[in-house]
């Protein structure tokens, strides 16, 4: 099991919050079977993830102004993930990529990443956006998001309807990783 087992993630339209951390009625001196009881009765986070991506066909993710290798990153990733359920995608970004390391990982990866001035709302019908929350997007004013990945601290507020899920993980690429293996995707496919 990946080491972010206390994930959370939060439908704000429900305005509940899932948590994996409730208490089992599993002895304490079998941690395994606790594991193995709170895997059984959880639902995966790729579940609650297909559940929004059900029935889209065009997405449009974005990330932080001036993206930096985890937000290219988990863009890509996204992408990929996506494509699996035959969803199309394009990625666009405010700002410019201007740190060396940045640069680097834009130029070998070539993630095809788009400016904000070619956006138009009009052609996609599933927003996502990663590594950051809506108050910090590079994004056009009043996008509605249908999904929202993360690791930093900050939540979701205001009127955000979608999914929000924040593994606590090290890097947003992580969650977005942590997504595709419970998918049960493999890279080679």
């Amino acid at each position: 099991m990946p080491a972010f087992v206390d994930s959370k993630a939060t439908t704000m339209s429900e305005q509940e919050q899932i948590t994996t951390e409730e208490p089992l009625a599993v002895a304490e001196a079998d941690p395994p079977k606790k594991q193995q009881a709170a895997a059984s009765r959880k639902v995966s986070q790729y579940q609650k993830f297909l559940k929004v991506a059900e029935g889209k066909k065009r997405a449009a993710v974005f990330t932080h102004p001036g993206p930096d290798p985890d937000a290219i990153g988990s863009m890509m990733g996204v992408q990929w993930l996506l494509a699996k359920l035959g969803i199309e995608c394009d990625s666009y970004f405010r700002g410019s990529v201007s740190h060396p390391q940045n640069k680097a990982v834009n130029n070998l990866l070539d993630p095809g990443m788009l400016p904000l001035s070619e956006y138009d709302g009009d052609k996609y019908d599933l927003r996502v956006l990663v590594d950051t929350v809506p108050a910090n997007a590079g994004a056009p004013e009043g996008v509605s998001w249908d999904i929202v990945l993360d690791h930093h601290h900050e939540t979701v507020n205001g009127n955000f309807k979608g999914l929000f899920t924040n593994l606590k993980a090290g890097s947003c690429a992580a969650t977005i990783y942590h997504l595709m293996n419970e998918a049960g995707f493999q890279f080679e496919d």
